[in-house]
């Protein structure tokens, strides 16, 4: 989930299709990342207006303050 959240930092807004692309991770790992992220509040989603099957993900926090070092990465470690 790390890595995953390090890319939405870098890439801002991203598909999943994209996400999956560019982490070369399998699918179901990257469902599973944002799962977790998104249960602990570091991402959000939002969906596409000009194709509502698409939704895009994007990290909350921007890199500098994201949590980083405390309980967030905790629970997210775990």
């Amino acid at each position: 989930a790390k890595f995953v959240l390090k890319v939405l930092q870098e890439k801002g807004q991203i598909t999943q299709k994209d996400l999956i692309t560019e982490t070369t991770l399998p699918k179901r790992t990257v469902n599973h990342a944002v799962k977790k992220l998104k249960e602990c509040n570091l991402i959000k989603m939002k969906h596409n207006f000009n194709d509502l099957r698409q939704r895009y993900y994007v990290c909350i926090y921007c890199a500098e303050e994201c949590p980083s070092k405390n309980k967030w990465s905790e629970k997210l470690c775990t």
